[in-house]
């Protein structure tokens, strides 16, 4: 989550967090307290469920991936890295907090960050895609505007983000439809449904049709 009162780079956009360890706050409390009543614009930006997994099991599970992350022992699959998620999302769910893992950070819920739970009414939500970044820019400058961001400010942070890739930047990787196709069995589609249900519910995406990828699989072995 980011707000418009000042000139964040977000996250998940930019290939490093310019003011990083400066202006990162970790909770919403946290943001209401630093406001002091004041008005500010809090908005995040929200991914397809389905794309953010894959996004972010290419970042930090891939063989000499740039994050040091040893992917909770699945490195380089994807199978196995959504079956760990689910049981550790599953874990966290029952109140186990020795389940709140890195792991489980970047490829479980996105409902479960921001407080959204509690703050929903409080945060306008943007659906971000690299498929769309013209659309990414206009809801950004947007919200800049609304916040009263200067104009040399928002020009400067929309030409950073636009010259600027993030490592999370995988849309074109060669490997994703490689990641993809195993994604998509319907086994996977399953279990990836159990895992991200309310983010595709609250945030208003449709739901991966399982009994028509069931029937196709069944064609295919009739």
């Amino acid at each position: 989550m980011a707000t418009s009162h000042s000139p964040v780079i977000i996250k998940g956009i930019a290939e490093f967090r310019s003011c990083y360890h400066k202006n990162g706050l970790h909770a919403f409390d946290q943001v209401e307290k630093l406001a002091h009543g004041e008005k500010w614009i809090n908005f995040a930006m929200i991914r397809e469920p389905q794309e953010r997994f894959l996004s972010g099991f290419m970042f930090m599970c891939l063989p000499n991936n740039t994050v040091n992350s040893t992917c909770e022992g699945c490195i380089d699959d994807i199978r196995c890295a959504l079956q760990t998620t689910l049981e550790q999302a599953r874990r966290f769910a029952a109140g186990d907090l020795s389940a709140r893992t890195y792991l489980l950070w970047h490829l479980g819920p996105q409902n479960w960050h921001c407080h959204f739970h509690r703050n929903m009414d409080k945060i306008k939500l943007f659906k971000y895609s690299p498929r769309d970044q013209q659309k990414t820019m206009s809801d950004l400058t947007w919200v800049l505007k609304e916040g009263g961001v200067k104009s040399s400010d928002i020009q400067f942070i929309i030409s950073h983000i636009s010259k600027k890739k993030t490592r999370h930047a995988t849309f074109h990787s060669q490997r994703r439809s490689f990641y993809k196709a195993q994604l998509n069995n319907v086994e996977m589609q399953k279990m990836l449904v159990e895992l991200l249900y309310w983010d595709y519910i609250l945030f208003n995406f449709p739901l991966p049709n399982l009994y028509e990828e069931e029937d196709l699989a069944d064609d295919k072995t009739a």
